[in-house]
């Protein structure tokens, strides 16, 4: 079974309801996992519901210009400067009716509302921290031995899953962002590096009323962390990497995705799920 041990993944921002999901399936597949976050609360509970895992490193920082510098060196400090996969996902205030992330403002604003200045600091807000993140990670990503090295953007929300709202700055913001995947995985096709992108065109964190219309094995969040960690494990060497882009419209896809990209499952001590 693919494994990702001896090998270190870094969650961007991964303290929320996707990204805990992200840290226990890299966390099961064997990898060593470093999630920052601006809270530090957040990244207290985060061990909690994990377990207080022994592979899970907490680093209190963000990769917004200005701190990314400061936050990469910390964490890597922690690890001897080992970092062979980044997931960077932008799970934010259209998948949960409670977001406290960087993106939380994005809901606040009525478009028509701006001026032009607003608008390009706003429509901004997301891919710049994304950029940022990539800027000052890719120089420092490199293979485990016997590995491959991965840069997963995990994204979604502009579709309304589920008949909920999205405000027209997130849509704008994420739609930035799958401009900036595209753009990275075209960049560094001819790299060693995997660049992949899995977009979720799923509702997450549903009421009692959808979840029981429209029932799950586990929560998604879950399955979004075991695939991203198959990608991560998968493989297949650059020239046939064949997950550059990935989508989950349906569970059925979802199903299929964790098929195709089988890891490694240990059992680890946790309260967030199975």
């Amino acid at each position: 079974m693919r494994s990702l041990k001896g090998q270190t993944a870094w969650v961007i921002g991964g303290a929320g309801l996707i990204g805990r999901g992200i840290a226990h399936g890299l966390l099961r597949a064997g990898a060593t996992v470093i999630v920052n976050s601006r809270h530090a609360n957040r990244l207290t509970s985060l061990a909690e519901e994990l377990g207080h895992p022994e592979k899970l490193v907490t680093i209190n920082g963000s990769m917004m210009a200005g701190d990314a510098e400061r936050t990469a060196a910390e964490a890597l400090g922690v690890t001897g400067g080992m970092l062979s996969h980044v997931v960077a996902h932008s799970g934010v205030a259209w998948w949960s009716r409670e977001s406290r992330d960087e993106s939380s403002t994005l809901a606040a604003k009525a478009l028509l509302s701006l001026s032009a200045d607003e608008f390009a600091t706003h429509a901004a807000q997301l891919p710049a921290l994304h950029f940022s993140a990539l800027r000052t990670l890719l120089p420092r990503i490199h293979p485990a031995e016997g590995g491959a090295s991965t840069y997963t953007f995990v994204t979604g929300g502009t579709d309304g899953a589920a008949g909920s709202y999205v405000a027209p700055l997130a849509q704008l913001n994420a739609h930035a962002v799958y401009g900036l995947a595209a753009a990275a995985r075209a960049e560094l096709i001819n790299s060693p590096l995997k660049v992949a992108e899995l977009r979720v065109n799923l509702g997450i964190n549903r009421s009692a009323d959808e979840r029981a219309a429209d029932p799950r094995e586990r929560p998604l969040s879950l399955d979004i962390g075991a695939i991203v960690a198959g990608v991560a494990a998968d493989p297949e060497p650059k020239g046939v990497f064949s997950s550059s882009f990935l989508e989950l419209n349906t569970n059925e896809d979802v199903v299929a995705m964790r098929e195709r990209f089988p890891v490694r499952d240990a059992a680890v001590r946790s309260t967030y799920g199975p």
